[in-house]
């Protein structure tokens, strides 16, 4: 059974190490550090999953949840919002209510769970 593919969206160099030591051996990452990387691979690749962040340098990870989310495309796209801002989850659940949205420092293993869950 091939893999399954999850974006992610984090320009934090030290954050991707933490990601890809996480999810690499069970998932196929593709890791890119900004908003605009991330809108290309969704339209070149089969995304499964997509781990975004907040602060980005070119736009915001909320700006960007809600311009894909209007996309009928990526409207089932499962989405783990991971943030250091705490204070979001109820405008980004108005934009998704399926969306998980998740603080830095987090747990490996309820990242895990959240992830399993997800692509079931």
């Amino acid at each position: 059974m091939a893999k399954k593919t999850i974006l992610v969206v984090e320009d934090e160099e030290d954050m991707q190490y933490i990601y890809q030591d996480l999810l690499a051996k069970k998932y196929h990452l593709i890791v890119v550090n900004n908003a605009e990387h991330a809108a290309l691979k969704l339209k070149q690749e089969k995304i499964d999953l997509m781990l975004l962040d907040i602060i980005l340098p070119d736009k915001t990870g909320d700006e960007f949840f809600k311009e894909i989310k209007q996309k009928k495309k990526f409207k089932k796209l499962p989405v783990i919002i991971i943030s250091v801002l705490g204070d979001m989850m109820d405008e980004l659940k108005r934009t998704d209510p399926d969306v998980v949205c998740m603080q830095k420092p987090f747990d490996d293993k309820v990242l895990l769970g959240k992830i399993d869950e997800l692509l079931k």
